[in-house]
């Protein structure tokens, strides 16, 4: 079964979030949904937030999950809103792999 995080929002928006995000409950499951293994990692996809928003819900998730899980966050332009779900996954998971082995900065040029 897919676990559902119990995730507690500090900012004003917090009551709006949980209104339109009704199975977000503490100690709560997805009942008859079961998490298939791909060969893509764990990738959260956000739609509709404002910067501030996303900060938070990452800020939370890593907080929950803790360092150890590696999740890729990404949201959604207008080029993802037309591609089918497992593409988005993908693209998403493979850019994670690549910026993790390739981090901003760590490329110096060779003298």
């Amino acid at each position: 079964m897919m676990m559902v995080l119990p995730i507690q929002f500090r900012n004003s928006w917090d009551s709006q979030l949980l209104r339109a995000l009704p199975l977000v409950t503490r100690d709560r499951t997805i009942v008859h949904m079961e998490q298939k293994q791909t060969e893509t990692g764990k990738v959260v996809i956000l739609h509709g937030f404002t910067n501030e928003q996303i900060f938070a819900v990452v800020k939370a998730t890593r907080h929950m999950l803790g360092s150890e899980v590696d999740v890729a966050f990404a949201t959604t332009t207008e080029h993802s809103m037309q591609m089918k779900l497992q593409d988005v996954i993908t693209d998403v998971s493979q850019e994670h792999a690549y910026m993790k082995d390739h981090p901003p900065g760590s490329d110096t040029p060779e003298k």
